[in-house]
């Protein structure tokens, strides 16, 4: 083989395989998702901590928090939430995890109107999963005011004086189903795999090549804790 064309199957080949394991290069983009514009900062790293590789799939799956935010089961959900499919940009392009103290303000007013209903705080999202120390995102008081929703006592109230007759037929007759999500291994890992001679490493996510993300049983599950709180509430 001549050696440009050695040089060009080498190169052709480096492409390939990077395409196919989703070595895809960190980058700063303005944030478009809609529930994380206006926050204190406007400029977002792609892909994301939960290794999506752009705004518009991230929007779609954290857009299925939006109840949670309108009735604010927590001051800090929002801040949360974002700092996960939106996360700040940096100077050195690396992620920054959410502190675990972030997590637990967000989690504990949410989870106990979640628990109301018979669910639980998606395992996809369990708080001991971040950092207690280091460099991490800490809760944000400053943009966790900018929202002017119902607060907790509304929603705690609501919560009270709903049926679980409601509650079970709004959720398919199944409140107590868990949002956990299932402990196949398949379900907590995305695997990537090419077909070049060459070694395909996965995008580094939230756990170096590991993939964490809310999978199809947790957004259906998610789906219909939604639709009992915005059937509540807005209707």
């Amino acid at each position: 083989m001549e050696p440009k064309c050695s040089i060009l199957a080498l190169a052709i080949t480096l492409v390939t395989c990077g395409m196919a394991s989703g070595n895809v290069a960190r980058r700063c983009e303005p944030v478009t998702i809609p529930l994380c514009r206006g926050l204190s900062y406007n400029s977002t790293l792609y892909p994301n901590l939960l290794n999506h590789l752009s705004q518009d799939d991230a929007g779609l799956e954290v857009h299925q928090f939006f109840p949670l935010v309108k009735v604010q089961c927590s001051p800090h959900i929002k801040w949360f939430l974002c700092q996960l499919y939106a996360p700040q940009c940096t100077a050195t392009f690396e992620h920054l995890l959410p502190c675990r103290s972030l997590c637990m303000a967000a989690s504990d007013g949410c989870r106990t109107l979640m628990e109301r209903f018979g669910f639980q705080w998606p395992e996809s999202l369990n708080c001991q999963q971040y950092p207690t120390e280091g460099p991490c995102i800490a809760p944000n008081i400053q943009d966790s005011e900018k929202t002017d929703e119902p607060g907790t006592n509304d929603v705690t109230r609501a919560a009270q004086t709903a049926s679980m007759h409601t509650i079970q037929h709004l959720t398919m007759g199944r409140p107590q189903e868990s949002l956990a999500a299932s402990s196949t291994p398949g379900n907590d890992v995305t695997k990537q795999s090419c077909n070049c001679q060459c070694e395909c490493k996965a995008v580094p996510g939230l756990f170096g090549r590991k993939r964490v993300y809310v999978g199809f049983g947790d957004k259906t599950k998610i789906a219909r804790i939604m639709t009992v709180i915005s059937q509540l509430f807005y209707n």
